[in-house]
């Protein structure tokens, strides 16, 4: 927030720089795919300058969104989307925008096991990274404690 830049998961892949998106936008995320939904913007990525009003509202919401039980309600997609649909229109947020899948999201999550050669196929000319949807911030199942029957 005090310095402006960009933001993305460790489970993304750069394919190329971010700095023609910087010199544009003064905020800008990724519209994605997402399980069955016919929409989704991912926080996975985003990125601003200084200041920008979207971030501010992601922070206070954060202080104020602690009654929700599940983490993607209280700071994931859903809370995100919500911060957007209020802010994006205002004219404090400047050049904010969402961009197409096929610019951080070319990969739908069920097609994260395909062989690295079919994944490529499925990167475009504007992709300038693609989430893996490795989910890499979970235990893996080996520290899991399995039920006992």
């Amino acid at each position: 927030y005090q310095f402006g830049g960009a933001y993305l998961d460790i489970d993304f892949e750069m394919l190329k720089p971010l700095d023609i998106l910087h010199h544009c936008f003064d905020f800008y995320t990724g519209i994605g795919h997402f399980d069955r939904s016919p929409f989704y913007i991912g926080n996975g990525l985003m990125a601003s300058r200084p200041g920008h009003p979207i971030l501010r509202a992601c922070i206070e919401g954060l202080r104020t969104n602690q009654d929700k039980k599940l983490v993607a309600d209280r700071s994931g997609p859903p809370f995100f989307i919500k911060i957007l649909v209020d802010r994006m229109s205002d004219p404090e947020s400047g050049n904010a925008i969402a961009l197409p899948p096929v610019y951080f999201y070319p990969l739908r999550r069920e097609q994260k096991n395909l062989a690295p050669h079919a994944k490529r196929r499925l990167y475009k000319r504007e992709s300038f990274a693609v989430h893996h949807w490795a989910g890499s911030w979970r235990k893996p199942s080996a520290y899991i404690k399995q039920k006992k029957d």
